[in-house]
């Protein structure tokens, strides 16, 4: 529930914030070469909001893995977060310090799964001409 209320209602909002700044000129365009609603969804709105979706997604990623940990330090009885109170309980420093090393690497590792995914899917985006 945390992970739902603390992520899912902003994704809405910045994928339409991304399809507000499409110039007005694509749509346009679109629609005296006579293409349809459907036409302009799919080969208009669709890839030219597609790296900002995938950024989108990459940051409510982000910020979902950190909503998880905080989920499981507030009342888990198992995961990272769990392991991290738990250590902490009988002072074993190193297991917490690995724990957390370990919850980085695993948001590490999404955060690139998120930019391969960019570079395989929209190879043409502006974005990633300047990665």
């Amino acid at each position: 529930l945390i992970i739902f209320l603390g992520i899912v209602f902003y994704t809405p909002i910045m994928i339409a914030d991304a399809v507000k700044f499409i110039p007005d000129e694509m749509l346009n365009v679109a629609y005296t070469l006579g293409a349809n609603r459907v036409d302009v969804l799919f080969r208009v709105i669709l890839p030219a909001t597609l790296p900002n979706i995938i950024d989108t997604m990459r940051v409510n990623v982000a910020g979902a893995w950190n909503f998880l940990v905080i989920a499981e330090l507030i009342a888990a009885e198992n995961g990272l977060g769990f392991k991290i109170i738990y250590f902490q309980r009988f002072l074993e420093t190193d297991k917490v310090l690995f724990c957390i090393l370990v919850i980085g690497l695993i948001g590490l590792m999404l955060d690139f799964a998120f930019r391969w995914l960019f570079r395989l899917t929209v190879p043409w985006s502006e974005q990633f001409v300047e990665r």
